[in-house]
């Protein structure tokens, strides 16, 4: 009497895994281990690969530039013995481009007095954005920045770029480097003449 005996490969696990990505920004999941022969990529219930990568493109439309969008793909992989894996899911968080603008405690600047002030940049608000996500801010033109902050002593252009930091979100990767401007111009008013004075 013969046996037989079924052997089937391992399969090494699919990890899941937590990305970020900018608005219109290109990017590619890429499947890591070995031993698979077919991969099997699917969002929201539709199958939208079948090769070891997944290259996709996401953009917010304009009415909700300022939320943050998921989307959950799933990935399957099958080894040379026909079995395939569990599914490993991936969060692809699409995040919006940062909106920033400036202000200036001060309305008016004349030219006959010194400039001083403090501009603030604000990052508009957004909502459905991962926990952790906090912004950098990169100050140009002069002046003495601190953070969201640029202390000014002079006239002249000043702008701030403002992107994402990451430093406190726990993910596998990112591909947000966008960031969002504004600039502030300061030109002081010219001043009047001295009056004169007359006596009678």
């Amino acid at each position: 009497m013969w046996g037989f005996v079924l052997s089937f490969a391992a399969l090494t696990p699919l990890a899941a895994g937590t990305f970020m990505v900018c608005s219109g920004t290109e990017f590619t999941l890429t499947a890591g281990g070995s031993g698979y022969t077919a991969y099997e990529w699917s969002l929201g219930g539709s199958v939208v690969g079948t090769s070891a990568g997944l290259t996709a493109t996401h953009t917010l439309p304009p009415e909700s530039a300022g939320a943050a969008e998921t989307r959950v793909y799933s990935l399957r992989a099958q080894d040379a013995t026909g079995c395939w894996s569990d599914l490993a899911t991936h969060t692809v968080y699409i995040l919006p481009v940062p909106t920033v603008s400036i202000t200036d405690p001060i309305s008016l600047y004349c030219a006959n007095e010194n400039v001083m002030t403090t501009l603030t940049a604000n990052a508009g608000a957004t909502s459905n954005m991962p926990a952790g996500i906090a912004y950098t801010y990169t100050w140009t033109g002069g002046g003495t920045p601190a953070g969201n902050t640029l202390a000014v002593t002079a006239a002249g252009t000043y702008q701030v770029s403002v992107a994402y930091d990451f430093t406190n979100v726990t993910l596998d990767g990112a591909k947000a480097a966008c960031t969002g401007t504004d600039s502030h111009t300061i030109t002081p008013a010219t001043a009047p003449a001295a009056p004169s004075v007359t006596i009678n």
